[in-house]
This record gives C-alpha cells, sequence and structure tokens, in this order.
C-alpha cells in the first residue's frame, strides 16, 4: 500500500510538470504568433546610411529605399501613408521601392494608391518582389497601381539619370521566382 501511494504522488507531480511544460510551450506560441500578427506589421523601421562614393564627392544625393511593404492581412492604405509620411519626411532625391508591395494576393495592392504622394526630384522607381508575383495577376495588379501612383517600375532595364552633369545609373531586374 505505501509503495502504490509514492507512485502515485510522483505521478501528480510529473503531470503537473508536463502540464505546465506544455502550458508554457502554448503561451510562447501564442505569443509569437500575435507579435508577429498585430506588434510587429506596425512597427516602421528607418535606418540611415552615409555612404561615401568617391574622396572627391563635393554634392550628397539622399536615396530612400523602401522595401516590404507587405500589404494585405494585417497592414492597408493607412500603413502605406505612414510610410509615405516617412519617405517623404526624409526629404528625398531619389525614391527606390525594393518589391513586396503586397502579402500577395492581387486586391492587395488597391492600398497602394497613397504612394500617389511621393515625389523626389530626380525621380521614383520601384521593382517588384518576390511577393508580388507570386502569379500573374498579383504582379499586373502591383505594377499597374504603382504605375498609377506615378511611380517608374524598372524591368529587366536601366535608368540613368543626369546629377549635376553625372550621370547615375539605376537598374531594375525581375526575378522570376516563387516562395
Amino acid at each position: 500500500g505505501m509503495f502504490l501511494v509514492e507512485l502515485g504522488k510522483r505521478w501528480t507531480h510529473r503531470r503537473r510538470r508536463s502540464l505546465a511544460a506544455v502550458f508554457g510551450i502554448c503561451l510562447g506560441a501564442w505569443s509569437l504568433v500575435f507579435y508577429g500578427s498585430f506588434v510587429e506589421p506596425q512597427l516602421l523601421v528607418v535606418h540611415e546610411e552615409h555612404i561615401v562614393l568617391s574622396d572627391s564627392a563635393d554634392r550628397s544625393l539622399r536615396v530612400v529605399l523602401v522595401s516590404d511593404i507587405h500589404l494585405g492581412p494585417y497592414r492597408d492604405a493607412a500603413w502605406a501613408r505612414r510610410v509615405v509620411e516617412a519617405i517623404q519626411g526624409a526629404r528625398p532625391d531619389i525614391v527606390r521601392g525594393e518589391g513586396d508591395f503586397i502579402a500577395g494576393k492581387p486586391e492587395e495592392a488597391d492600398g497602394l494608391s497613397p504612394l500617389r504622394a511621393l515625389s523626389a526630384p530626380y525621380g521614383v522607381f520601384a521593382v517588384t518582389g518576390n511577393h508580388d508575383y507570386r502569379d500573374e495577376a498579383a504582379d499586373e495588379a502591383v505594377v499597374k497601381r504603382l504605375q498609377e501612383a506615378g511611380v517608374r517600375v524598372l524591368r529587366n532595364e536601366t535608368v540613368r539619370i543626369s546629377v549635376d552633369g553625372d550621370e547615375l545609373a539605376l537598374f531594375g531586374v525581375r526575378q522570376d521566382f516563387q516562395v
């Protein structure tokens, strides 16, 4: 009788530890999903980098690169407006959109209309990313909306820009792959 009582106590302790471990794992997984779905998508990270291209450079050029806007289930046109405000606040000479404007569905491209407010003296350019061309309809929708917003979409082409008599080349390459 004594042996069975002792075994029962051990089983209860193990069971509590197992339930606590399962609860901890579930709480951790839920926290990760919550953060990834509701917190992280609202973070707008701005990183500024000063790059010297020549020892004799007498002029600076402010180029803003923006990527991974990912309009979709958790980001909409209001998010695009926040991104545009941040870009315009940097007073760019050139704006480069580096792809992933949507999460992957063609209808998400409708939220790109705030990009109409983008302006830069030497132009606003973009390339599409892997999320934008998950299928042909999504790619076409993104390109159409970007062009309607006045953004020049570069697809396997080079644009040459004259800056104070010097030439700057921008390349745009469309990568045809699926993720």
